[in-house]
């Protein structure tokens, strides 16, 4: 993959520009189909969102469309591709790489079975690469079960003092994949040093601690707080009935947080969740909700309003517990949603 900071041409410059956003793929499409030039950048876009939808790599047209150099992501080579921006940006690929722990060293890569497209490096998947942090990685299991961490012998700090010191553990051991019964006899049995729980196996493992006669609740367990990821609850926005807005707010006022909260992230009293207003947590204080929004409450009359309007809306209605029909009644009824969620590690991290 290669970056450009942007092009001397003024004309060139001009493609990348907020005004002429569009012209790159414009420019593009008549250049690898052949057709008249558009000045209309709703063709353009949809000529884009076409490929997209349909993407075939054989497709000849498709080829020149990717291909063609003015534009933002150009095709170079059949592993390569040429990002094109609008100003120079040195940390432009510390930035696309999501985490500086996504960075690997290429030259170790090259020498270690290279890149092959779409599959994992083989060797790096199981023994990892070289990094300057204070553990490297010494073992990893197939599909992540089990992470071996040793002290780096290439710590960048390792004459460091304090929270720069050295590690002091030599070995560290991470099981992901142990059921919730293994999680808590390993704990209760001081064999796991540390343990992660979630608030609905928390009596269990503190009714198990062995040692629990001798240190109180808040000596075994620590309240971490949120957490600065977030995993949102995304609803496609192009598709029925997800698309339609009135649906959408029907579902956030349809949820009752409160009583998830008390049911599921309370213990002895204590909440051990809270809503908040995405997309970012409250341990980015700077950046979280600026405009002072307020969260979603629940009001089940008005989740049934807007209900009712998207039936109208989109053609279809709802059957409520009380036995009124809502929407469009003469329409079919409302299908069930499928929700699509990545599978957890284990029954733990459920």
């Amino acid at each position: 993959m290669g970056y450009k900071g942007g092009h001397t041409g003024g004309h060139r410059r001009s493609r990348y520009s907020c005004e002429w956003a569009t012209e790159g793929i414009r420019a593009a499409i008549q250049a690898a189909t052949g057709l008249p030039a558009t000045t209309n950048v709703s063709v353009a876009v949809a000529a884009l969102n076409n490929i997209m939808s349909n993407f075939n790599p054989n497709n000849a047209t498709i080829q020149k469309v990717i291909e063609y150099p003015n534009q933002a992501y150009v095709v170079s080579g059949p592993d390569t591709f040429t990002i094109n921006l609008l100003q120079p940006y040195k940390p432009f690929l510390l930035d696309i790489a999501s985490w500086w722990g996504a960075i690997v060293d290429p030259v170790f890569v090259d020498s270690h079975g290279g890149v092959q497209g779409n599959k994992p490096n083989s060797y790096i998947n199981n023994n990892g690469s070289p990094g300057t942090g204070p553990y490297e990685f010494s073992y990893v299991a197939p599909g992540l079960a089990t992470i071996v961490l040793k002290t780096n012998p290439r710590y960048w700090a390792v004459h460091g003092t304090g929270i720069l010191s050295p590690p002091s553990i030599p070995t560290i051991i991470i099981n992901y994949a142990l059921t919730q019964n293994q999680q808590i006899e390993s704990f209760a049995s001081n064999q796991a040093q540390i343990s992660y729980a979630g608030s609905t196996n928390l009596a269990q493992m503190f009714s198990a601690y062995q040692y629990k006669k001798y240190y109180g609740f808040n000596q075994i367990f620590i309240n971490a707080g949120s957490q600065p990821g977030v995993q949102m609850i995304s609803l496609n926005t192009q598709i029925y009935p997800t698309k339609n807005v009135n649906f959408r707010l029907a579902l956030a006022h349809a949820i009752n947080f409160t009583l998830i909260l008390d049911k599921v992230f309370s213990f002895n009293g204590t909440l051990l969740a809270s809503t908040y207003v995405g997309p970012i947590s409250q341990q980015f204080p700077e950046f979280y909700n600026p405009d002072n929004l307020t969260p979603y409450t629940y009001n089940i009359q008005l989740a049934i309003s807007y209900l009712n309007k998207a039936g109208l809306q989109e053609g279809f209605s709802v059957t409520l517990p009380n036995g009124s029909v809502i929407g469009n009644t003469s329409a079919p009824p409302l299908q069930p949603l499928t929700i699509v969620y990545p599978a957890p590690y284990s029954a733990v991290s459920k």
